[in-house]
């Protein structure tokens, strides 16, 4: 594509509270950045890594090409997330063994190993029970490694008859199963994603009716099927007091998804990692707001059960693209006049690579996503001159922060052809 956009953001520079863009080259378009704590990162060893306040994220968790992770505030509400020796860990036909490898360039020593005894039953570690508000959403996340056992599961266990179990195979790094039993939590979600060197990072989703919680690690050697809590069948074993799995990081979170790792200054408290905000004013000279194209390469956290929200330009007037509440539903947004159109479309998949254009003219305004037009307004009502001139993560004017991953965000100064569209968006 020949035509060259006047902003151009691939996240590859950065410092204490600025991103660098590629273009404009004099700086100009360096969007600020804003995260009043510490917040970690997968770096591009696969590595866990800490970064500093008001530093951006650049993760690689998606692969060899960085994002600007952007998340929500969330807290993890589990309080000795690293020392799983603690008797704040109840282990159950099971010991640890600490000052194994970690996937963490801050902790790099800080992972156990959770081996199986040779006593009949369960064998596992669970958190003391965690204070939750019913009827919400909440994630429980573990960074695991194979020692030698194939399956390793993460469960909710409230008897041998109900709770939530998500089961793992870590020879080929895929969700086996998700199950609940009983009427204490809801059908259960499951997502296991590789970091590096064996890590993988496995999460469960999870609905309680009522006001506690107690994720647990299960051992296991034989798949889980069937129906009714595997603490009867699947997990219930004769242990060899050898096998088990490397075990580093623990959280639970009042999220729809996992995020990342939030680990306390010091252990025996809850810890909170703030929400964070980028975007910069005073763009006026660089976006026209006669006709223009703007372009997003991104990916959204959560499957859309969480408000997910990301803004384009805006002061009185605005485009904004807004990820919602029902899955698979995002609406397009645009004020002119002081009138809001609001365009709702169906079947577009949250939490997947998406490409983004919104060009507008004149007379008309186009959408596309992933190489397709999937609206088009022959009667827009275009801007004045200079009054688009600011480029926000955010619902302009309101306080719905961008939660996910950006690959790359473009500003065109002109509005492109329906085959510039087409092969900008195509995944």
């Amino acid at each position: 594509m020949a035509t060259t956009p006047s902003i151009a953001m691939i996240p590859s520079g950065y410092q204490a509270e600025k991103i660098y863009s590629v273009l404009p080259t004099n700086g100009d378009a360096d969007l600020n950045f804003s995260r009043s704590g510490v917040a970690n990162r997968i770096n591009s060893d696969g590595l866990i890594e800490e970064m500093a306040i008001n530093v951006p994220r650049l993760d690689y968790s998606n692969g060899t090409c960085p994002s600007l992770l952007l998340e929500p505030q969330s807290t993890n509400l589990i309080t000795y997330p690293l020392s799983f020796g603690n008797s704040y860990w109840t282990k159950t036909g099971a010991t640890v063994v600490s000052g194994q490898s970690a996937p963490s360039v801050n902790n790099p020593l800080g992972a156990f190993k959770l081996v199986e005894d040779t006593s009949t039953g369960s064998h596992s570690i669970a958190t003391s029970n965690i204070t939750v508000t019913a009827l919400s959403d909440y994630t429980s996340t573990f960074y695991v490694k194979k020692l030698d056992m194939k399956y390793i599961a993460i469960g909710i266990s409230h008897n041998a008859t109900n709770g939530a179990f998500v089961q793992f195979d870590l020879d080929e790094g895929t969700l086996v199963e998700a199950r609940s039993a009983g009427l204490i939590y809801t059908a259960p979600t499951g997502k296991i994603e590789l970091l590096s060197n064996g890590w993988y990072r496995i999460s469960m989703t999870s609905t309680t009716t009522g006001t506690f919680y107690f994720p647990t690690i299960f051992l296991s050697k034989s798949l889980m099927s069937g129906s009714g809590s595997p603490l009867a069948t699947e997990y219930n074993y004769t242990g060899d007091g050898t096998s088990g799995v490397y075990i580093f990081g623990a959280q639970i979170e009042q999220q729809s998804y996992a995020t990342s790792l939030m680990l306390p200054a010091t252990e025996g408290s809850t810890v909170t990692r703030v929400a964070e905000t980028a975007g910069k004013t005073g763009l006026e000279n660089y976006i026209n707001s006669v006709k223009g194209t703007l372009f997003v390469d991104l990916k959204t956290l959560g499957d859309g059960t969480d408000l997910l929200t990301f803004g384009l330009f805006g002061i009185s007037d605005f485009l904004a693209v807004l990820y919602r509440t029902t899955p698979g539903v995002v609406w397009l947004q645009y004020r002119t006049a002081g009138v809001t159109n609001t365009i709702e479309k169906t079947g577009i998949t949250h939490n997947i690579d998406s490409k983004i254009a919104i060009s507008w003219d004149v007379n008309y305004l186009k959408w596309y996503v992933n190489g397709a037009l999937i609206y088009t307004s022959s009667s827009f009502n275009s801007y004045s001159s200079s009054i688009l001139s600011e480029l926000l993560f955010d619902n302009i004017g309101s306080t719905e922060p961008f939660k996910g991953k950006v690959k790359s965000l473009k500003v065109f100064k002109t509005a492109l052809s329906d085959a510039e569209l087409t092969t900008l968006t195509t995944i």
